[in-house]
Order: C-alpha cells, then structure tokens, then sequence
C-alpha cells in the first residue's frame, strides 16, 4: 500500500476519534518507519496477556503460538498483541499487518492515553511504556523515545 493511502486511511481514523493527525504520524515514523510488515518479539511481556487460551481457540492455533503473538509488536503503530486483544480484535493478529487495522487499533489505543493523559509529552511517553514514568532526574524512562516522536511532530508541523 502506497504511504499516501496510509495517509488518507490515517486522516480518516483521526477525524473520527479526534485525534492529532500529525501526532499519529510522527508516532508511526518513530515506530515502524512506514514499514507495514514491521514486527518485534518482546518475550519478557507476560505479565499483560489476554486470555491466550480463550483467542487461541478462537482462532484455531495453539497457545503458545497466541502467546507468541500477543508478545509481538505489529505493523505500521507496532502496537503488541495483548494491546490488540485487550482492545477487542478478536481474529489472528496476523491480520493487523493491514494498515487500514494496525491504523485503527493505534488510534483506539491513542485515544485511551488522550483521555488519561492531558500533557503532551504524558501521552507520547505512554503510547511506548503504558504510562509515563519518570526517572530520578525527572526525565521520562523512555525519554528518547518521546523526544524522537516530538522531533518528527516539530518537522511535519514545520511542513519538513
């Protein structure tokens, strides 16, 4: 799918959720570089599993392949699995590879850290780490990330 279709479908998902468009797009440039079939195993993810035997079921695979895929990160918002689920899709994961689904997954799950978070930054820091945590210097944890997202956000603002 051509990134201009990405867009459009993006636009779309943004509109309907009021949803920072520009944000989004800075969030997909950090997390996948416009790669629709980006993908990344994170096997320490336990502890955020959604019932893997019930979707394993569902979806006629066995649970440890439904574990595997909920502690994966997928497509263009690279959002994991149990986000997925925890969200309500219930068909194979492998199935959020298609941009039009991983779109508007990230905006549901988006849309949650807009309504927890007021600030900005709260919200970009807990689209990567759930929540926004700050360490002892009073930086985020995953303070890279967030300045990485604001740096794409600054230069599509800037029209760059």
């Amino acid at each position: 799918m051509e990134k201009s279709e990405i867009l459009k479908l993006l636009l779309t998902e943004c509109c309907m959720q009021n949803l920072d468009y520009d944000l989004l797009q800075a969030i997909i440039s950090t997390e996948s570089s416009w790669i629709t079939s980006a993908t990344r195993y994170e096997p320490s993810q336990d502890k955020y599993l959604v019932t893997p035997d019930i979707f394993a079921k569902l979806n006629s695979i066995d649970v440890d392949k439904e574990i595997t895929l909920q502690k994966t990160s997928f497509g263009l918002a690279q959002l994991m699995g149990y986000n997925f689920r925890d969200l309500g899709f219930k068909d194979s994961l492998e199935q959020t590879f298609d941009p039009a689904i991983n779109i508007k997954y990230m905006c549901l799950f988006f849309k949650r850290r807009c309504n927890k978070y007021p600030k900005l930054e709260d919200k970009i820091a807990s689209y990567n780490a759930g929540s926004p945590r700050l360490d002892s210097t009073g930086k985020y944890v995953n303070q890279g990330y967030v300045d990485k997202v604001m740096g794409f956000y600054n230069k599509i603002l800037k029209g760059q």
